[in-house]
């Protein structure tokens, strides 16, 4: 490979992914000790009482929804923020523990589908937050989902991980943030033997450290080989 280069314009927050933070304005959790006060008092007593007509209203999940892009700690406050209030929800980074400090005047719950959750910290089986206390992620923020770009090409062969041969022609990672461009010229050139003495298509493909393909959102990625005959 002689080159690589586009926009990194990589998202850490996607769509139908990890783009939701849900919460309630209404305690959601079950008071079991009340419940069981109150029975015992109606079983106790002797004279019926006739009770006032008051409706249970449960209370109802809501859900504020970030649009795909990369973000760092303080955008992702920035925008919950926005639809939440200042005064009702503060996000903010411990730069010593590596994890993510929440404090809501609402209910959060990471338990739910697509949450922003595991990104800031708090796994899927994190109790739901209370509100007006300060919560600390019980895992460190996991605010950089690609640690490593994978160009593979189906021609190469003799490049392996784990002892299995991968494809793969060169690795590296962008050093630039969202939105500058990404331009990788390898410093060393290494030619990697052909799997084939005819060639009819080259198919070369971006993966990350985990041999998904990286979302580049329709960037275009331009890239230069330079395959030259075995002597």
């Amino acid at each position: 490979m002689l080159d690589f280069t586009t926009f990194n314009s990589i998202p850490n927050i996607s769509e139908d992914e990890n783009n939701k933070l849900h919460y309630y304005k209404q305690n959601p959790i079950v008071n079991e000790t009340s419940t069981k006060t109150e029975i015992a008092k109606e079983s106790t007593s002797t004279v019926p009482e006739i009770a006032p007509n008051k409706e249970h209203v449960p209370p109802v999940l809501e859900t504020v929804i970030l649009q795909t892009g990369s973000y760092e700690i303080e955008h992702i406050n920035k925008e919950l923020q926005k639809s939440l209030g200042k005064e009702n929800i503060s996000l903010r980074a411990n730069n010593s523990l590596l994890k993510c400090e929440l404090k809501s005047k609402y209910y959060v719950d990471f338990s739910q589908e697509h949450s922003i959750g595991a990104l800031l910290g708090y796994p899927s089986d994190t109790p739901i937050l209370e509100p007006n206390k300060t919560h600390t992620s019980t895992n460190p923020v996991d605010i950089i989902k690609v640690n490593s770009l994978n160009i593979t090409c189906n021609l190469i062969e003799g490049s392996y991980i784990d002892g299995i041969d991968r494809h793969i022609l060169h690795t590296f990672y962008p050093t630039v943030p969202p939105g500058f461009k990404i331009v990788e010229k390898p410093h060393n050139l290494v030619y990697l033997p052909l799997n084939t003495s005819y060639i009819s298509d080259i198919v070369l493909n971006v993966l990350d450290q985990d041999g998904n393909f990286v979302d580049f959102r329709g960037e275009l990625i331009t890239l230069r080989l330079h395959v030259r005959a075995y002597i």
